[in-house]
């Protein structure tokens, strides 16, 4: 059974029961289910699929397969693993797998039409059957800037899983995998394959800044939904409209107020005037270089934790209180809330 490859047409299946209009893009998706439950064998969900490598647990002695199959339209792979105790688990990138890049976007139909066939491929449905163990959200803004632009306008979070960093052209909110989001430059991110993928020439010459957020985990994404995640909950409206809104949310909950404006009137107290200076000087440090001070300054001991709080409170006070949006945050704000793919 070794070195077998499929050639599968993948076709337009009809469902019922399921959204007509899609709200989300899933860029990555990994599911597993217990194969065995559904009087399958190893040989049965694995008949179909390229198998590249065997690897044996010496621990638990459970052996496991994993192989590809291959959508010889776009010339490009998914993964399935399955082990000889009842295991199996599917790795795909949607967009890639379906249209050779993930610089356009997959439709929800598509997706769930992929789904279809790879149930029809290991012998069970894998709706009801598959945990969802991992789901990545995104959308591409086509933006009027490079999205390295926009990232001086999207500031800090607090708490210590939202911790803001960046790296190349991307910028990371979060450090763990089990949830995490972030922005980045899809132009650059395609150019880094080496040729693997190529953007559309519908998309070549524009900006695209994609906001993607990672549920790392089974119960990550069963926390968004309110029930424990599978599969088919991914194509069922209430919870496309869940997911949809909390990609919005961790957009939104993001601080972008940067900019204040100086109020200067007649008859100001001198305290008042003073106060004045003190929030326009604050303003041409910047939101972000104001909160890396006050980071600095804690991490070398000149801050307690609690005045580092404190600090925090204080000097960030006025950016809370009174600043505006930057104009380009207005156009992102605008492009993200935007996002409305339609199911085809």
């Amino acid at each position: 059974m070794l070195n077998q490859r499929l050639n599968y047409n993948y076709s337009n299946n009809k469902r019922k029961n399921v959204a007509k209009n899609g709200k989300v893009v899933y860029d990555w998706i990994t599911i597993s289910s217990r194969y065995s439950d559904y009087g399958m064998s190893l040989d049965d969900v694995l008949e179909n699929v390229f198998q590249v490598s065997q690897t044996k647990n010496l621990i638990s002695g459970t052996t496991w397969t994993k192989g590809m199959v291959v959508n010889n339209d776009s010339k490009r792979a998914l993964w399935i693993s399955a082990n000889d105790d009842g295991y199996m688990k599917i790795r795909v990138c949607p967009p890639k797998f379906l249209k050779g890049n993930n610089v356009e976007e997959a439709s929800i139909k598509d997706t769930l039409d992929l789904f279809t066939t790879l149930s029809n491929m290991v012998g069970y449905d894998l709706g009801a059957t598959s945990k969802v163990d991992r789901l990545d959200i995104t959308h591409t803004a086509m933006t009027e800037y490079d999205p390295i632009a926009y990232y001086p306008y999207l500031c800090n979070q607090t708490g210590t899983e939202n911790k803001r960093w960046e790296l190349d052209s991307t910028l990371y909110y979060g450090t763990s995998k089990a949830k995490q989001k972030k922005f980045y430059d899809k132009v650059r991110d395609t150019q880094k394959t080496g040729g693997k993928q190529q953007i559309p020439i519908q998309y070549q010459g524009t900006n695209m800044t994609r906001f993607e957020v990672c549920l790392g985990t089974n119960k990550r994404v069963s926390d968004v939904l309110g029930e424990v995640a599978s599969l088919g909950h991914l194509f069922t409206e209430e919870y496309i409209v869940k997911l949809h809104n909390y990609w919005r949310s961790e957009y939104d909950i993001i601080p972008k107020e940067t900019e204040i404006q100086t109020q200067f009137n007649k008859g100001m107290k001198q305290k008042e005037v003073q106060e004045e200076i003190i929030r326009a000087g604050l303003s041409a440090l910047g939101r972000l270089q104001v909160e890396e001070a006050i980071e600095r300054a804690g991490k070398i001991g000149a801050l307690s934790y609690s005045a580092k709080s404190k600090a925090r409170q204080n000097l960030l006070k006025p950016f809370e209180d009174r600043a505006v949006k930057s104009d380009l945050i207005d156009e992102l704000d605008t492009k993200m809330f935007g996002f409305e793919p339609k199911w085809d």
